[in-house]
């Protein structure tokens, strides 16, 4: 995929999103939308 198709693929995705859920912070030190799934997802398989 090439740069501007990455960031136009970006930009398209972010309309699925309010702007609510775009500023929510569910916990400190996360920073994006899935991060605290991902992190919980790590901390149950990789050890």
């Amino acid at each position: 995929m090439t740069g501007l198709k990455l960031i136009n693929t970006y930009k398209s995705e972010l309309q699925n999103y309010s702007l609510e859920q775009l500023r929510y912070l569910p916990e400190e030190g996360v920073w994006s939308i899935g991060q605290s799934q991902k992190d919980e997802l790590e901390q149950r398989f990789v050890k």
